[in-house]
């Protein structure tokens, strides 16, 4: 036995021989030698042992690691969550949250009023 054979665990990475580092976020540490980064659109806390601790960024939903873009019409506030847009509003996709659709007016999604006859509301 002897340190160069040491192997650092899940969550960490370094050399092993008697140095290892916390994952930092935005990566996993399978255990070994180099960090891996997150996929495209997903972030880590700091200590993540796997891909399943990558986390999808608001706007795209997903499980581990694997995000796509938050479908019209819902908001996707980041993890695998996919919540569809109240009445009277709506999203663009990759929506973080949603607003008053057009003919509504409102700074609260949940209470969207019909816009009066005489002024525009583009939503």
């Amino acid at each position: 036995w002897s340190a160069v054979d040491c192997m650092c665990s899940a969550g960490y990475h370094g050399s092993g021989s008697f140095v290892c580092h916390l994952c930092q976020a935005g990566y996993y540490c399978p255990g070994g030698r180099d960090p891996v980064p997150c996929p495209h659109k997903s972030l880590s806390s700091v200590g993540a042992a796997a891909v399943d601790g990558c986390g999808c960024v608001p706007g795209y939903t997903g499980t581990k690691g694997v995000c796509l873009v938050c479908p019209i019409g819902s908001y996707c506030t980041g993890g695998d969550s996919v919540l569809h847009c109240p009445d009277k509003s709506t999203s663009d996709v990759g929506a973080s949250k949603c607003a008053c659709a057009a003919g509504y007016r409102g700074s609260d999604v949940f209470a969207c009023q019909d816009c009066p006859t005489d002024e525009y509301c583009p939503g």
